[in-house]
């Protein structure tokens, strides 16, 4: 179960050659599935937020970062309307947009992306568009979203997009199941239309009207029950639960960042295995580490399933019902997250302890895709990686008030 993967053409002999010869395929033995301890000791470059920051830095939630080629680090307050830029000491340079209707004008901003260059985009769910920034922050144009889609559909397929190193154009993944059949409904005799979330898609963000190019559509675990239809009319509130709890639970989940010549990484499935494609959509190789997927076994389940209630503060026996009712997959995921370096190289975060944790190891692979080492549960995964070895964190306070620290990691791990 856990080599599933997608329909579609094979590698072929020379992309196999490739990959074998790049490093990609790692020996299944006791002595390579061991771990190199590395220790995670970055010296902190700075720190801004909390509750005695400057009104600039009093950050509303933790939203998008990245950094430019310059160390500037670009902050997303989604709740404040607004961009911050901050530079290398620590230090504000600018901050851009308000709420508003206007160009620069936020509505609801709901993603960030950063291009090398200084440059950066957001996207902003009720204007319907991507808004196209300079480097010196003033605002060159909007990129609207094609009408043909939905407002929802629109909003929830740009929530999660990274920039693509030609900068002029952006990576963007779908939209969920639920809210996909939620949007559909809207409309009389509508169906989901759009990439998934286990799609991506190429945005060009130089017109106008953006341009979009499917790239990559990663593998699904069958599932023995359909996706329930959107409830058209009343209803006890069970039939829109089982539409927004329809992922079978343990479900491997849709990881994937972008590198700096433009191809993707990702993983899809339950095994120890990241995926290469180039900007086309052409498969690249694969990584991997001997890691066995447990099974999924009967106790496993009740836990489970206890877990995922205790994600909602009000539980009532109709939650009870619809948790119990779905369906598992049989095997615990391995891989929990994945973030790319400035350089190349590649963060894999590990489950935890416990089946549905997500705070294990991390993993890290150089931009050869070579071995070098992992963090046991030293460190967090870096909210943003930028040149030089700077990477930027989220942390929050025991009042919950959010600040980012910026270390730099060493040449070995960039």
């Amino acid at each position: 179960m856990s080599e599933q993967r997608k329909s579609g053409p094979r590698p072929n002999a020379a992309t196999i050659s490739v990959a074998l010869l790049a490093g990609l395929a790692t020996p299944l033995s006791p002595v390579h599935a061991q771990d190199r301890p590395l220790t995670a000791d970055f010296p902190e470059v700075y720190r801004v937020g909390g509750l005695s920051a400057p009104d600039w830095a009093q950050f509303t939630e933790r939203g998008d970062l990245g950094f430019d080629a310059s160390g500037n680090l670009y902050v997303l307050d989604a709740e404040a309307f607004r961009v911050i830029v901050i530079n290398p000491a620590g230090e504000l340079v600018r901050t851009v947009g308000q709420r508003g209707e206007g160009p620069g004008d936020f509505q609801d901003p709901t993603a960030l992306v950063v291009w090398r260059d200084g440059r950066f985009a957001v996207a902003d769910g009720r204007q319907w568009a991507i808004q196209v920034f300079a480097a010196d922050g003033s605002h060159d144009h909007f990129a609207r979203m094609n009408t043909e889609q939905s407002a929802l559909a629109a909003l929830e397929l740009r929530r999660l997009m990274k920039p693509h190193p030609d900068g002029m154009s952006l990576y963007a993944q779908g939209a969920s199941d639920p809210n996909r059949v939620f949007a559909a409904s809207l409309e009389p005799g509508g169906e989901p239309r759009g990439i998934d979330e286990r799609g991506i898609e190429r945005i060009d963000v130089r017109a106008n009207i953006v341009a979009a190019e499917a790239v990559l559509q990663a593998w699904r675990a069958p599932r023995e029950t359909p996706l329930e239809p959107y409830p058209s009319g009343e209803s006890d509130g069970g039939d829109v639960l089982r539409v927004f709890l329809a992922d079978m639970i343990m479900e491997p989940r849709f990881y994937w960042d972008v590198l700096p010549d433009g191809s993707l990484a990702y993983s899809d499935s339950s095994a120890y295995v990241v995926r290469f494609v180039a900007a086309d959509g052409a498969p690249l190789g694969e990584l991997r580490r001997p890691f066995v997927p447990e099974a999924v076994t009967g106790r496993m389940q009740a836990d489970l399933v206890e877990a995922e209630l205790d994600q909602f503060p009000r539980q009532t026996a109709m939650l009870r019902e619809i948790m119990e009712e779905r369906e598992f997959y049989p095997e615990v995921p391995i891989i929990r997250w994945l973030r790319a370096t400035w350089e190349g190289g590649l963060w894999v975060r590990r489950r935890g302890e416990e089946p549905w944790a997500n705070d294990g190891p991390i993993d890290v692979f150089g931009a050869d895709r070579g071995y070098v080492g992992t963090y046991a549960g030293e460190t967090r995964m870096p909210s943003a990686f930028g040149p030089d070895g700077l990477v930027a964190f989220w942390e929050v306070d025991e009042m919950d008030v959010p600040s980012i620290v910026v270390k730099r990691v060493p040449e070995g791990v960039r």
